[in-house]
């Protein structure tokens, strides 16, 4: 049973790569397609990338920021926050 099932699966693969190349054939694709088709790939990279450069941009800048606060809190230590007195 198992080897008739294996059979009948690759007559059956065989027939969808005919179809497939049948289909190709017959509805070729222009030039003009592949260049919409790398526009649009090109267009989605580059707005990904502008993305992560953007992420990244605002984690530097978070990251700086709390090294900010920590220098402040460093500085703004308890012998700070005595007056003085003359």
């Amino acid at each position: 049973m198992a080897a008739k099932r294996k059979k009948a699966q690759k007559k059956l693969e065989v027939l969808a790569e005919h179809l497939r190349e049948g289909w190709r054939k017959q509805h070729p694709l222009s030039e003009e397609f592949f260049t919409h088709v790398r526009e649009s790939v090109r267009e989605q990279w580059q707005e990904e990338q502008a993305k992560l450069r953007e992420e990244e941009r605002l984690k530097e800048e978070k990251a700086r920021a709390h090294e900010h606060e920590q220098e402040h809190e460093q500085d703004d230590g308890p012998e700070h926050d005595q007056e003085q007195s003359y």
